[in-house]
């Protein structure tokens, strides 16, 4: 599998167990559960899909399984954080729905990527509407 997380023009910070990453291209911000962010940090370019479900599961309390793996893949393809060869994992991929309920007590640890748009800075410095712009005598305080 030839599958390599990106990181061109990405800032990644962890927060406890779990990553956000902001893509400073597009202007996005990305939050990667645990399952999401062991997954995106092991996609090396050499790791299988069996060597990724082995890998999640030493370092979660999921279960070892390719559809968790394949799933997370999924997540991260679809929200372009990793790139190259998916032909390993073709006829692989499960629907979120098929592994929840087989899976059912651990659906709040299934790997899951949120992706936001966040603001340009001219946006950010910009005042919100409806919000009274600042007076110059307010300027002295």
């Amino acid at each position: 599998m030839m599958i390599r997380k990106r990181q061109d023009r990405r800032i990644v910070k962890r927060v406890d167990d779990e990553l956000v990453i902001y893509d400073e291209a597009n202007h996005k911000v990305f939050h990667l559960n645990e399952a999401a962010a062991i997954v995106w940090e092991h996609c090396d370019g050499a790791s299988s899909l069996h060597d990724l479900a082995h890998t999640l599961a030493s370092y979660s309390e999921l279960p070892e399984s390719e559809d968790l793996a394949s799933l997370a893949l999924q997540e991260l393809r679809d929200a372009e954080l990793v790139e190259g060869s998916f032909a390993s994992v073709a006829g692989r991929e499960v629907a979120r729905r098929d592994v929840m309920v087989r899976m059912a007590g651990l659906a709040l640890a299934l790997p899951a990527v949120v992706s936001l748009p966040a603001p340009t800075p001219a946006m950010a410095a910009s005042a919100p509407t409806g919000s009274p712009a600042p007076h110059a005598a307010d300027a002295s305080l």
